[in-house]
């Protein structure tokens, strides 16, 4: 099931699909292997 987080994952990566985890993970508010691992899930 797809939460919040998990959409917000997913929206900064449409705007930026070649940004690090890094600044995906600033920008959804999570750490950065939070990030990968809702995004390979």
């Amino acid at each position: 099931m797809i939460d919040e987080l998990d959409r917000r994952v997913i929206a900064a990566l449409q705007l930026n699909g070649r940004a690090p985890w890094s600044a995906v993970a600033r920008w959804v508010g999570a750490s950065e292997t939070t990030a990968q691992r809702r995004y390979q899930a």
